[in-house]
This record gives C-alpha cells, structure tokens and sequence, in this order.
C-alpha cells in the first residue's frame, strides 16, 4: 500500500508543476490593463448607406493621458466587398471639463487646449469645453495584389489607428463614423468599431 502510495507521489509531481505553470500563465495572460472604450455597432445586413453614421458615446474617460482612437471594421466573408478601400469621415465631439481651478478663467483655459496640441481651440462654455473634430480616413481593406490584410474565417477584422488625443479625466464624447464612398449602399461590411485603449 504505502508503494503505491509513494508511486500516485512520483506520478503527480510532474502533473502538479505542469497546473502551477499554467496557472500561473493564464494569471499573466488576465492580468492586461482594461481599454477605456471599445464598443461595435452592427451594420444593417442589406448594406451601409451613405446617410448612416454609427455614433459611438464615451461616458467618462478614467485619466489625464494621451489617448490613441482606432476605428475598426470587421468585414464579411460571405457578402462581398466591391473595393479595396473604404473612405470614412470620423466626426468627433467632445466635452472637456476645464482642468483646475487655476484655469477656470475662460482665456487661462482655450490657452491650455491650445498648448497641448489641439488643432482648434475649445469652445467655452458654462463649466465645460466643448472640441469638435472632423478627421477622414482611407482604410486599405486589400493590398495591391487583392490579397486582404486581415485574417479570419467568417470575420476579417481591421483596425485603423486615426488620431491621438490628450483628453483630461472626465471627457465625454460622441463620436460618429459615415463612409463617404460614392454608392449609396455598400455591402460586406458586418460591423464599424471603435476602440480608444
């Protein structure tokens, strides 16, 4: 008995390291830091038309920092896709709480925005700044050859990075993404994302 015992020991040793190792791989695999905002709305699936813009609402940025925003698209096998690129415009509006008490003047605060590299001063208003961007984008779904630059099987998701902004804690903003390609309905593409990490 006590054989078999020590020999159930020797067996598990190597099964018990092997349970630590992989526990202790997926602890380093959860343990990422949590994007601010990542949210995709889903496409009507008998195309995107010229006049639907996809808004996407940030409640409340957690922190002062620069923040990359990304659109992203996940394009669809099954429906086909006529072109290689897509042109998108990104309206952005976003609501600035003025940053200290030192800043509260209205001139002390258009100076900072403008001094972290905003293009256009703030708007001012009773407690809040008010930005407003317009930026387009050419996103490449294809290379050259045709080949497409994603990979997935039912999915090809896509991810292009369109601007970094220095946003304070507590930014809200609405932001809304329309193609601007010239059919008005295209088709193939399942779902518009966006993602600020």
């Amino acid at each position: 008995m006590k054989q078999m015992i020590a020999a159930c020991t020797r067996l598990c040793r190597p099964a018990r390291r092997l349970c630590l190792l992989l526990l202790a791989g997926l602890l380093l695999v959860a343990c990422r830091e949590a994007e601010a905002y990542l949210q995709f709305a889903q496409v009507d699936p008998n195309g995107w038309t010229r006049g639907t813009g996809y808004v996407f609402t940030v409640d409340s940025l957690p922190t002062t920092q620069d923040y990359p925003l990304s659109v992203m698209l996940r394009k669809s096998s099954d429906k086909a896709y006529p072109f290689r690129s897509i042109t998108l415009v990104v309206h952005q509006r976003w609501t600035l709480p003025v940053p200290d008490a030192a800043a509260q003047a209205r001139a002390a605060a258009r100076r900072h925005f403008t001094a972290i590299g905003q293009p256009r001063p703030p708007r001012c208003m009773r407690d809040s700044l008010l930005m407003v961007r317009n930026d387009t984008l050419v996103a490449d779904l294809s290379a050259d050859d045709g080949a497409l630059r994603a990979h997935g099987i039912s999915l090809h998701p896509y991810t292009f990075p369109l601007v970094t902004l220095r946003l304070p804690k507590g930014a809200k903003g609405r932001i809304t993404v329309r193609h601007l390609m010239q059919r008005e309905n295209i088709t193939g593409i399942e779902s518009v994302g966006l993602s600020i990490p």
